[in-house]
């Protein structure tokens, strides 16, 4: 058991498109206060979200310290206003020092539905960037796919990781939805 209010701090150098950063932490879930000053400000435009959904799915849901917040953006496919809204959620996630793992999609795949109705899925995953550096260490983005400013790829869900912890009797929360 997580204590949903601890804090734990690593050291080292992520830089992601034109965002870089040196301190980043993980928080013990949905009522952190980290992550609710994050999410406060992510809110404080809902303009940039009309016609859209947002959700949080991933770590910061689950019963373990998250070291990013999973957000997918859903809707029409428009990239000027997704790619607004991505840099806006970008932008807060280094300020406040939560790594920001957004993507949109056109749906969301859900690991808790898929566990109660064994439905995979695949879709066209788009990013803002495809630079990502660990401590100097540049990620082979070879396979994202440059389009209308985003950088795209194809995605299947669940992944492997999803499965096995599926198969150790791991039950997964539903994506929350803030718009």
């Amino acid at each position: 058991m997580i204590d949903h209010n601890s804090t734990e701090v690593w050291t080292g150098d992520i830089t992601y498109g034109n965002y870089s950063n040196d301190t980043w932490y993980s928080v013990g879930g949905w009522n952190h206060p980290r992550f609710q000053a994050y999410l406060k400000e992510v809110k404080a435009l809902p303009n940039l979200f009309e016609g859209f959904n947002l959700y949080v799915t991933g770590g910061l849901l689950e019963d373990w310290h998250s070291w990013d917040i999973d957000w997918v953006l859903t809707g029409p496919y428009e990239p000027e206003k997704i790619k607004m809204a991505m840099q806006w959620i970008t932008m807060l996630g280094f300020k406040h020092k939560l790594y920001p793992d957004i993507h949109y999609s056109k749906e969301i795949f859900s690991l808790y539905d898929w566990q109660n109705n064994g439905t995979e899925y695949s879709d066209w995953l788009y990013e803002l960037s495809n630079v990502f550096i660990k401590n100097g260490l540049k990620s082979d983005t070879s396979f994202m796919e440059p389009i209308d400013g985003m950088y795209r790829r194809w995605n299947n869900y669940p992944f492997e990781k999803n499965i096995k912890k599926h198969t150790e009797g791991y039950k997964y929360s539903k994506p929350v939805q803030i718009f």
